[in-house]
């Protein structure tokens, strides 16, 4: 939004733009870019949105930031995996050969079975709950008869 002003675009050469990503991408929020460079919260945001519309188009103050690819936590074991998986489908494994599930792996995966969470009802819980303070009372009944009769 302008309000009557034509909005002034980032130049690439501008070196603020260079700073203002650079710090952006440090990390640092708006405010703590406008004390860095002394600059209003409007500017670094007008720089930043320059920056962001120059590298859609093509033309980016600094390069895209890619990290190295990480190693999976399985790669020291995969020789172990591997030569499982061989005996696994080398021995039939229970199934038919050439069935869909372990053509490829020779494993087939399932997820482990659960309990269910409530194996009653409400109702049935205020059967049991209800029969239980009956056979409590009638144990109360029954010791206080039989300490009345001796």
């Amino acid at each position: 939004m302008t309000h009557g002003r034509k909005a002034k675009k980032a130049e690439q050469g501008d070196p603020r733009v260079l700073k203002a990503v650079t710090l952006r991408r440090d990390g640092l929020a708006i405010r703590a870019i406008t004390r860095a460079m002394g600059v209003s919260r409007n500017t670094v945001r007008r720089l930043l949105r320059g920056h962001r519309t120059q590298r859609d188009e093509g033309a980016p103050a600094l390069p895209p930031k890619t990290s190295p690819p990480r190693p999976s936590k399985l790669d020291e074991h995969m020789d172990t995996i591997r030569e499982l998986l061989r005996r696994r489908a080398g021995s039939g494994g229970g199934r038919a050969e050439g069935s869909s599930r372990t053509r490829s792996t020779g494993v087939r995966w399932a997820p482990p079975r659960r309990a269910p969470l409530c194996t009653r009802s409400s109702r049935q819980w205020r059967v049991v709950v209800e029969r239980d303070r009956a056979r409590q009372l009638s144990n109360i009944r029954q010791t206080a008869r039989s300490s009345n009769g001796t």
